[in-house]
């Protein structure tokens, strides 16, 4: 649990960088707050499962808002595969590009979590990138539906 905790953070927790980010501050705090939402910002160690876990202080300590996004996402996309698979005018290469997205998210979600304690938040910034890219398809399904198009799912 509290892997995922730490997944959720900023990438710029991970503790080799704490000697940088004073430098970075004017920017990382601003983006950390408005994009991820993260309440708490502060200078700790490295992580480890050796104490309790305080929940309400690792929360504020999470990037509760992609968070958030990041479970609206995985929730929408496997909706879409199962909407998808049951229909015959769906795209076929936009389903395709979803799956490959989700799962490889899930993957290193899942084995970074299990077998890592510490450096899981780096671990989600290499896949945020594919994570935005499965937004968009999320916003462009929104779009079209909104403006009266004939969205597949």
């Amino acid at each position: 649990m509290h892997a995922a905790f730490i997944f959720f953070r900023p990438a710029s927790e991970y503790v080799s960088l704490y000697r940088d980010r004073p430098q970075i501050a004017w920017i990382d705090r601003p983006v950390n707050l408005v994009i991820l939402g993260q309440w708490r910002y502060e200078r700790s160690g490295f992580e480890d499962n050796s104490s309790p876990i305080d929940y309400a202080f690792q929360i504020e300590r999470t990037g509760v808002f992609i968070a958030i996004l990041y479970i609206i996402v995985i929730v929408w996309s496997f909706r879409n595969m199962i909407v998808c698979a049951g229909s015959a005018d769906s795209d076929d290469s936009q389903h395709v590009l979803a799956m490959f997205l989700l799962s490889t998210i899930l993957y290193v979600a899942t084995v970074g979590n299990l077998a890592e304690i510490g450096e899981n938040c780096r671990f989600r910034f290499m896949v945020d990138p594919l994570f935005i890219m499965l937004f968009a398809l999320l916003l462009k399904q929104l779009i079209d539906r909104a403006g009266g198009k004939e969205a597949s799912p």
